[in-house]
């Protein structure tokens, strides 16, 4: 089964959600089977695609839910978190077509899973 149920578009969103600077954000929602990692898996996996992403989330605990983090991506800065009780994983920038491309690239991984 698929661990991704719903994958959003890109589309135009405050930074956080309601509030903040304008910009681009999309949003993988986990299935109802997926277990609770799946989501750190996703963006380390995304980071590790190219050489030149600094993906910065802070350790990995038992049991952790919101987690905010950010990475550079194609030179622009994408701010990450991901919510295992939402079951959830965002990503946001001010930069289009950064977080155009991080889509595609996620995509793909999300697909895999």
């Amino acid at each position: 089964m698929a661990a991704f149920g719903h994958i959003e578009d890109v589309q135009s969103s405050p930074q956080f959600g309601n509030s903040g600077p304008d910009g681009w954000a999309f949003t993988f929602w986990g299935s109802a089977t997926c277990d609770e990692e799946v989501h750190r898996r996703l963006i380390e996996s995304v980071a590790a695609l190219s050489p030149d992403t600094d993906l910065l989330l802070p350790k990995w605990i038992a049991g952790e839910d919101c987690i905010e983090g950010s990475m550079i991506w194609k030179g622009a800065r994408v701010w990450v978190w991901l919510e295992t009780v939402l079951n959830l994983t965002s990503f946001w920038s001010e930069d289009r077509a950064s977080i155009d491309s991080l889509r595609a690239a996620t995509l793909h991984l999300a697909r895999a899973v």
